[in-house]
């Protein structure tokens, strides 16, 4: 609820935004009301300036603009400076034929509430001057000060917005490249590289599953990995060789190397990477060589069938990018 008087030669103008109630507390019925709204320059005397407007309320919220000609009854139009000199003024506010609101509330260049118990409409409103306060320029509302800072929940506001308490939204959150979401007087931040597509975790740890991690991420349950190649399950009889084409660049020494080794019983744990039996050419297992940004090379030990029944397996390669 905000009114302002305009510092330019013309017009001058006032935008006052308030609520309605009726004499339950209820919003006021959605319509079209005359309001008015009287100044004085002493609560005893006559009114110095007065204007009678159409005002449309829905949900029991108004808003106008005084010195405005749209939606003007009667009364004067402009506001001139005769009206705001520098003295004190009062504003008194009637709505239809209830009696005017009493106190008259004096006009500062702090906002403040008006309330009339005894009326049967009641009205909050608050009025600021050019200096500074919310302007509401009918598509956006914000500060007139760029340099002002809002505080929600507490009167020393320490950022642009400072909210003491819970936020809820129902949207996004957005923040602009190389922000971070941080621990007020602590070195722990979340950045958004929106460049890289990274976000960025400094100091602290994270855990996920748990409230006490022990190190920089510590998972209480399951992981999942997306393999950046899987050549799937490829037959491979005992002392063979076959090179797997994978074609994924960028340095090898970077990549996470999984192979596996199967038959027809499932996988054999105790057949993964190469695995002697007794010399080099009698041994059992699988393993990998030759790795490089295109290829890979397994091969399967000449003895791998010595305990199975079936005289081949199965090898499967799995590769992950670390970077």
């Amino acid at each position: 609820m905000v009114g302002s008087v305009a510092a330019s030669d013309i017009p001058y103008m006032m935008n006052v935004q308030g609520k309605l109630t009726d004499s339950g507390g209820l919003p006021l019925s959605d319509g079209t009301y005359q309001i008015t709204f009287s100044v004085y320059s002493d609560t005893t005397q006559p009114d110095i300036w007065l204007q009678k407007r159409y005002v449309e309320v829905e949900n029991g919220l108004f808003s106008t603009r005084l010195g405005d000609p749209a939606g003007f009854s009667s009364g004067d139009l402009d506001l001139t400076m005769s009206v705001f000199d520098g003295a004190d003024r009062w504003m008194g506010i009637k709505v239809e034929d209830d009696p005017e609101m009493r106190p008259y509330q004096r006009l500062t260049s702090s906002p403040y509430a008006y309330y009339a118990e005894s009326a049967e409409y009641a009205v909050e409103v608050a009025y600021q001057d050019t200096a500074a306060g919310w302007v509401d320029d009918g598509v956006t509302v914000r500060l007139r000060d760029i340099g002002d800072e809002v505080g929600i929940g507490t009167a020393n506001p320490a950022e642009k917005l400072d909210v003491s308490g819970n936020i809820h939204t129902t949207g996004d959150v957005r923040l602009e490249d190389d922000n971070y979401v941080g621990i007020d007087g602590a070195n722990v931040r979340i950045a958004f590289d929106e460049s890289g597509d990274d976000i960025e975790m400094m100091g602290g740890r994270v855990g996920i599953g748990t409230t006490n991690p022990t190190t920089d991420l510590h998972v209480n349950g399951s992981i999942r990995f997306e393999f950046d190649y899987d050549s799937g399950w490829y037959a491979l009889s005992a002392g063979n060789t076959h090179y797997f084409y994978h074609y994924l660049g960028d340095v090898p020494d970077d990549y996470i190397v999984l192979v596996y080794g199967k038959n027809n019983d499932g996988i054999h744990q105790a057949h993964f990477g190469t695995c002697h039996w007794s010399t080099t050419a009698n041994w059992r297992g699988v393993e990998w060589s030759e790795l490089d940004g295109d290829k890979i090379k397994v091969t399967r030990g000449g003895s791998d069938n010595q305990n199975d029944s079936k005289d081949w397996d199965y090898v499967r390669v799995r590769i992950i990018k670390n970077q």
